[in-house]
Formats: structure tokens, sequence, C-alpha cells
């Protein structure tokens, strides 16, 4: 795995887990900011 790969792939994941905390939370307007976030850089993982 490259280190571009990996970097995308820790975003991935920290984004995940930023989403799980929020909608925790009750901000679910932030939790899907952050998901398309972690969605835009799943695409970069293809």
């Amino acid at each position: 795995m490259s280190l571009q790969k990996a970097g995308w792939l820790v975003t991935v994941v920290a984004s995940l887990i930023a989403v799980g905390v929020l909608v925790g939370v009750g901000y679910y307007g932030y939790a899907a900011t952050t998901f398309c976030v972690g969605a835009a850089a799943a695409i970069n993982l293809r």
C-alpha cells in the first residue's frame, strides 16, 4: 500500500469515527457533512 492510499484510508476511518460520535451527541448536520468528507476521501482509495 502506498503512503498516499494509507493517508486517505486514515482520513476515511477518522471521518467514520467522527460521524459516530457526532450522531451519538445529536449533531446530525455536522455528522452528514463529515460523512461527505469521508465519502470524498474514499473515492481516492480506488
